[in-house]
């Protein structure tokens, strides 16, 4: 097994604890948790004025909410998130050919995502990805 699906099997683990230990009431809040991790991390440069002009050759947004909530199923899997290539992304072990991406990029000034932020997305998403 490569060494760099070994901290994406360890995330997948976590939150497989993590959501079978919380109650109801901690559900995740896409406006109040989810939201604001793409707000500070990805719209810096995927924005459709001023951000990243490599980024806005993507096409791929993340400035408003209907960005996030609107993407497609194998970005975002409600209930599966070892499935959805955004946490993959997020948690740096999404390749492409024999390269991971890296988002943020390194050299963009916006620090990565921290495990705990990485796991309350992934755990957003296994609770269905609700508009919440």
């Amino acid at each position: 097994m490569k060494k760099h699906i070994v901290p994406f099997i360890i995330l997948i683990c976590s939150l497989v604890f993590y959501s079978g230990c919380s109650s109801k009431t901690n559900t995740v809040s896409f406006t109040a948790d989810v939201f604001p991790l793409f707000t500070r991390s990805c719209g810096v440069c995927h924005r459709r004025e001023g951000g990243n002009p490599n980024a806005a050759t993507t096409l791929v947004f993340f400035e408003t909410e209907k960005d996030i909530l609107s993407k497609s199923t194998e970005d975002i899997r409600p209930g599966k998130p070892e499935e959805s290539s955004l946490v993959r992304i997020v948690s740096r072990v999404q390749k492409v050919g024999e390269n991971n991406i890296l988002m943020p990029p390194p050299d963009s000034g916006v620090n990565e995502w921290t495990e705990e932020e990485i796991l309350l997305f992934a755990k957003w998403i296994k609770e269905g990805a609700k508009e919440n």
